[in-house]
């Protein structure tokens, strides 16, 4: 049998253990929020740059395709004047020849 003093003895071993164990759980749980903070923190930062460069690349794309378009249109007019002036030339050859 254990004595009433050995009985003391354990149960306040076994009380600084669980005083030990749920420090230990409360510092972990600290640190654990703190990292959160940082997690969150670090994806915010990363979420305006993400948007950032997002915004930027659809500027510089509707800017291609603006110039796309104005270079397509410019292609056209061209090929028509091209078009036009063969014409032309056509018929100042059937006149002069």
């Amino acid at each position: 049998m254990i004595s009433r003093e050995e009985e003391k003895k354990e149960l306040a071993s076994l009380n600084d253990r669980l005083a030990a164990y749920l420090d230990r759980m409360r510092q972990l749980e600290d640190d654990n929020s703190h990292l959160l903070g940082i997690v969150q923190s670090y994806e915010q930062t990363e979420t305006v740059k993400v948007t950032e460069i997002r915004s930027a690349y659809e500027r510089e794309l509707n800017s291609a395709h603006e110039l796309n378009k104005e270079l397509a249109k410019e292609n056209a007019e061209l090929q028509f004047e091209n078009g036009k002036l063969k014409t032309d030339l056509e018929s100042l050859r059937a006149k002069y020849d």
